[in-house]
């Protein structure tokens, strides 16, 4: 979420399962043309190995919408015109009469380099801070299950979904008041509010907590502690009873 130059808006998707991965994929490519940002969907080898019994696999037969803009609505176009919602329209090389000029160096709205650091670049920065804000509003939230009463939450992403899922119902069933919150979208992260009470441990299938640095940086997050696996064998139920126990 921080690699490269800059500061600039991008979205991370977690799929859970093979129909997620689906939805997800879709999504992905809507929100990328959408809002012009790089879109990572971010799979696992557990989810790329495990089997899975689905009653049937639902693909959407429609494409996505696209956002390309109508030529015939410039006169004089500029790839990076300053809008209201940070997205310029899209025109694309061969679409129209119309020059496309782009630029990754920051770049005056017509797309030519610029140096300009006390309107343009300001103006650009906004721009795209603009754009991230939006982003946020229609990410999707974590889904959350059982947590109003809960003693314990166990929080997750993408594919421990289905092992922590397992683990809540044996929670429950030995009578702990236990709850989930499993993430599918990681960033930018909704605005999040995490009801004090709880004992919070972030179930991951890696060593350094990853999850967990971003929520505590993020929304002040204190866990009372970690599961992780990092030794390429997939995280089961077990294995998160026993870390609990």
């Amino acid at each position: 979420i921080h690699a490269g130059h800059g500061e600039f808006p991008r979205l991370v998707l977690a799929p859970s399962d093979p129909q997620d991965a689906v939805n997800k994929t879709i999504r992905a490519f809507d929100l990328a043309d959408r809002f012009q940002i790089p879109v990572l969907l971010l799979t696992d080898q557990y989810l790329a190995d495990s089997f899975f019994s689905l009653p049937r696999l639902e693909i959407p037969t429609s494409a996505c919408t696209p956002h390309l803009a109508d030529p015939a609505a410039f006169t004089e176009y500029a790839r990076y015109a300053l809008t209201e919602d940070g997205v310029s329209p899209r025109l694309v090389y061969g679409q129209s009469e119309r020059l496309v000029s782009i630029d990754s160096d920051e770049h005056t709205e017509a797309g030519h380099i610029t140096e300009d650091l006390a309107n343009v670049r300001p103006a650009m920065v906004e721009k795209r801070l603009e754009k991230m804000r939006r982003l946020r509003a229609i990410v999707e939230p974590p889904r959350q299950t059982d947590v109003d009463g809960a003693d314990i939450v166990l929080i997750g992403w993408g594919s421990t979904r289905g092992a922590i899922d397992e683990a809540l119902r044996q929670l429950q069933a030995e009578g702990r008041k236990a709850g989930s919150i499993h993430f599918t979208e990681l960033w930018p992260l909704p605005e999040l509010a995490f009801p004090s009470g709880p004992a919070y441990w972030a179930i991951e299938g890696n060593a350094t907590g990853q999850l967990a640095s971003l929520l505590k940086q993020e929304a002040g997050l204190a866990l009372a502690g970690r599961v992780g696996r990092s030794d390429g064998v997939a995280i089961d139920a077990p294995f998160i009873l026993e870390a609990l126990s």
